[in-house]
């Protein structure tokens, strides 16, 4: 009796494991069938003063969380600057007229296709695979009258998609303001996708992804394929970045250009008093609405400020300037739960050509590998074209692309409105959108 319950026991035994096993092979295979998914995808991402825009043809691999970028092109659009002259009008006026604002947006959808078009020719016979084109734009962030933002794109999609014939994809923002967020930052989890260490193997380096444009966005991408089982702690952070730089040049040195602050700010000296009241600042200051913080107008006054006082050489003020950024990359850091001791830099927007910042930097946080393009695989300093076709593959992939302890949002959402191109490539993004399936989530994940 005792030798037949140990049998039975022990084929019990077996056919757990048999099972356990065969869900393992499944899994497997999964992995391998939506890492053979390849597609095609346009990122168009208008910079904030309306100057150019920067375009990617993306080529991934896989679906959702095991999306890789494989092949991508690049090109930079400048915009005419009477268009760009009468957006940037625009989003500064308190009340502007509905008139004026379809206009615009056709003015500007004009460049967009014109982007589009430069970028389909790229990929030859491949265009007609092509899923769609993924825009984000400066957009206009109205306040109603109970303080609530709002975002309204220049974008006007369903003429985009007449022009290109292609679906689009844009009004990023809205969703997550919708869902109790406050629409920014949406990029960090695509950035994780495109420049994080997510080694097959064993991924080793955490890193950190400086995108310097108007403001200084700093994105902690932790290692390792974290996706699998559930979203990666990644952090965020907004510090004063060109525009802070460029109007202390203009003030300190009487309209010298930003690219020579590098060299001037070399020959300076840090004034303390400076960096602390600017430090001050941020500090005291909260989030803000949308991508402007609250402390942007406060910081600008102060900069004003010193062409009052001509006791600051203007070499010590442009190296202040410097070393205040990089202790906000230092400060961003020691916030984080466990500090990375082998972090990799990833410099992103105009951050290559601002050889004393990237010093500075090194200085403040100790040295550590800076990737190039050998590393990334494209030109991390017009990345914001890929990150945004990564947004655009998904929202096909029906992934979610907000982070609530990030935006503010009360659950993660898919982003963006699919707009219809012509009926054939229409058909192929129905297919695209319902052959896939997501994988299973957590309980915590799926509420």
């Amino acid at each position: 009796m005792i030798q037949a319950e140990r049998s039975l026991c022990q084929g019990r035994i077996r056919r757990i494991r048999f099972m356990r096993s065969q869900s393992e092979f499944v899994e497997l295979l999964d992995r391998y069938r939506l890492s053979q998914a390849q597609r095609l995808c346009i990122g168009l991402a208008i910079d904030e003063d309306f100057s150019r825009i920067a375009g990617a043809l993306l080529l991934a691999e896989g679906r959702g969380k095991f999306l890789r970028p494989q092949w991508i092109e690049q090109r930079t659009i400048p915009i005419p600057d009477i268009t760009a002259r009468a957006c940037r009008e625009f989003a500064g006026q308190s009340n502007p007229s509905a008139h004026e604002l379809i206009q615009l947006k056709l003015d500007l959808t004009r460049q967009l296709a014109a982007a589009v078009h430069s970028l389909m020719a790229l990929s030859g016979g491949a265009a007609k695979k092509m899923l769609a084109v993924c825009v984000q734009d400066p957009g206009i962030w109205p306040v109603d009258y109970d303080g609530k933002p709002s975002y309204e794109p220049f974008c006007e999609p369903n003429s985009l998609a007449e022009h290109c014939g292609i679906s689009v994809i844009d009004g990023l923002p809205q969703r997550d303001l919708a869902a109790g967020g406050r629409g920014y930052p949406i990029a960090p989890l695509a950035n994780w996708l495109l420049f994080a260490d997510r080694d097959r193997r064993v991924a080793q380096h955490s890193r950190l992804y400086l995108n310097l444009r108007q403001n200084l966005e700093l994105t902690f991408l932790p290692k390792s394929d974290g996706l699998d089982e559930e979203l990666p702690k990644i952090q965020f952070h907004l510090s004063p970045g060109l525009q802070f730089e460029q109007l202390l040049v203009q003030t300190a040195h009487s309209g010298t250009v930003a690219a020579s602050s590098s060299h001037l700010g070399a020959q300076g000296k840090v004034i303390t008093e400076l960096v602390r009241g600017w430090t001050d600042i941020v500090s005291s200051s909260g989030a803000g609405l949308g991508p402007l913080p609250s402390w942007q107008d406060p910081l600008l006054q102060s900069v004003r400020h010193l062409v009052r006082q001509p006791n600051h050489a203007p070499a010590d003020i442009i190296r202040s300037a410097n070393w205040f950024m990089a202790q906000q990359v230092k400060h961003f850091l020691s916030q984080l739960q466990s500090p990375p001791a082998n972090l990799q830099l990833v410099p992103g927007g105009h951050l290559k050509n601002q050889g004393l910042l990237i010093n500075e930097i090194d200085r403040a946080i100790g040295k550590h590998e800076l990737l190039t393009f050998d590393h990334v695989g494209f030109q991390p300093q017009h990345g914001d074209g890929v990150t945004t076709a990564m947004l655009g593959l998904m929202h096909i992939d029906q992934m979610p692309a907000d982070l609530p302890w990030l935006t503010g949002c009360e659950f993660p959402r898919v982003l963006g409105r699919l707009t219809p191109g012509r009926p054939h490539n229409w058909r192929q993004v129905i297919m695209e959108m319902a052959d896939f399936h997501p994988p299973v989530m957590k309980l915590r994940e799926a509420v």
